[in-house]
């Protein structure tokens, strides 16, 4: 049974360009997981209409290390990033992304069921966040 995202094995070849000019949005939880290792939220995160983003310095995620390509918090990026390219379409349907560069090799991957109710559970409460930010 796949429980998380990473267990689909997707192709990666590590292009950096998913961690380029990123909207990646972010949960509360997420956050203080963050601001637990030492990183200050206003550095990292920036709300636009109530959307809290992960900010880009230079064109690039505040967390990705440009001269060595990867991610400075892998090991505890948020949830959308361990999603990625699976991405929820207008449809509300799970799809690959066809903007990430391994799209041809992960196009015909079968997203399982367990996996884009967990993306749709993430989203939602995204959405939750973003309502309480607005009222």
């Amino acid at each position: 049974m796949i429980n998380n995202p990473e267990d689909l094995k997707l192709k990666c070849i590590k292009c950096g360009n998913c961690c380029k000019e990123t909207e990646m949005e972010i949960t509360n939880a997420e956050i203080n997981k963050l601001e637990s290792l030492g990183y200050v939220k206003d550095e990292f995160i920036v709300v636009e209409d109530g959307y809290q983003k992960l900010r880009n310095i230079n064109g690039y995620c505040y967390f990705f290390n440009r001269n060595k390509n990867i991610c400075k918090i892998y090991e505890f990026r948020p949830l959308g990033c361990k999603f990625y390219p699976i991405i929820l379409n207008i449809n509300n349907e799970c799809e690959i992304d066809r903007d990430c560069s391994c799209y041809k090799d992960n196009n015909e991957i079968e997203i399982p069921k367990e996996i884009c109710n967990m993306l749709k559970k993430y989203v939602n409460i995204l959405d939750e966040e973003i309502r309480n930010r607005v009222k």
